[in-house]
């Protein structure tokens, strides 16, 4: 099962559709919050299962504030992450997963990249596809693969931008070997 997740698009729903089609096939679509437009256009996009959260910028969306969702045998919990504090510290998240027994505790909020593959939770941040923060500041998304025998790997990719000749990225210096 392929998932696409993204958060912050705040209103470019042009990224979201570059993001999509980037990617290629997937089984699912994930949005961790901020929005910033119409949320139902966006599931126009996906031709598969769509969960969306409201951020702390989608007041009055109508939007969820937090999801459970079981994707491939794995239990998920979605949020933006404001409501539990992720600007400082991911732990009181994790402890929330942890307690009510999620596999995996997705967030945005904080527009950094953020991976934490621990044996008994799994919390991640795809980034930001509009206003990235990270260093070399790339608009970064995230595809989840889950394997019918229950592994999981996740793929950071950056979205293309027309005009722009590729330079070796943040992502690029985090996996290159020593």
């Amino acid at each position: 099962m392929r998932v696409l997740i993204v958060s912050d698009s705040h209103g470019r729903n042009d990224y979201v559709k570059q993001a999509m089609q980037q990617t290629g096939t997937f089984d699912a679509f994930i949005h961790l919050g901020d929005v910033g437009a119409d949320a139902e256009e966006l599931k126009t996009f996906a031709a598969c299962p769509s969960y969306i959260v409201a951020g702390n910028n989608d007041v009055g969306s109508g939007l969820p504030a937090t999801l459970t969702v079981t994707l491939g045998g794995k239990k998920i919990f979605l949020t933006h992450g404001h409501r539990y504090g992720v600007d400082y510290d991911v732990r009181r998240l994790g402890l929330l997963g942890t307690m009510n027994h999620m596999d995996m505790v997705m967030f945005g909020h904080t527009h950094y990249p953020y991976l934490d593959r621990s044996e008994e939770l799994m919390m991640l941040n795809p980034g930001s596809l509009t206003y990235p923060r990270q260093e070399g500041r790339a608009r970064t998304f995230m595809v989840m693969e889950i394997h019918p025998e229950g592994n999981v790997d996740f793929f950071w990719q950056e979205l293309e931008e027309e005009g722009k000749s590729k330079k070796k990225s943040w992502l690029d210096r985090i996996f290159e070997e020593p």
